[in-house]
């Protein structure tokens, strides 16, 4: 029986071999495609994002957020990064950093007006958990 090793050649087949392992869970496979990623491009969004996400799932907050805010380094008007970074935030009940990925978000979702009162709505209440009451007020006199 042949060893057939993925390909890892270019960048679209480490995505795709990242895609299929997100899908079935496996996620330390996923990293070590989005590692193979990241050898043909070392500042791509969407593979940051990968392993933002993966990490995640592993319980890898240090490493998830680090991918996060590597992803808004290279696009910060883009909302998975933010979205993911307050994913973690939310799950690790860390209200004083979930603020900035809020604030982020509410500025890039200001067209979709449900998003936006939804986001509003929890900036308010972070603020609120964290005692700043006058804060809390202001999200909605904006």
């Amino acid at each position: 029986m042949e060893d057939t090793a993925p390909n890892t050649s270019t960048l679209k087949s480490c995505i795709k071999l990242v895609q299929e392992a997100m899908s079935k869970g496996e996620y330390k496979e996923a990293l070590k495609f989005c590692k193979a990623a990241l050898q043909h491009d070392k500042k791509n969004y969407n593979v940051f994002i990968f392993i933002g996400k993966a990490a995640f799932k592993l319980g890898e907050f240090a490493q998830s957020e680090l991918a996060y805010r590597k992803a808004v380094d290279v696009d910060s008007e883009k909302t998975l990064a933010w979205q993911g970074l307050l994913e973690i935030f939310t799950h690790l009940e860390d209200n004083d950093k979930a603020v900035d990925p809020l604030k982020e978000l509410l500025r890039l979702t200001t067209t979709d007006k449900q998003k936006h009162a939804e986001l509003t709505n929890r900036l308010a209440a972070t603020y609120k958990r964290l005692g700043k009451l006058k804060e809390a007020q202001s999200c909605y006199d904006e």
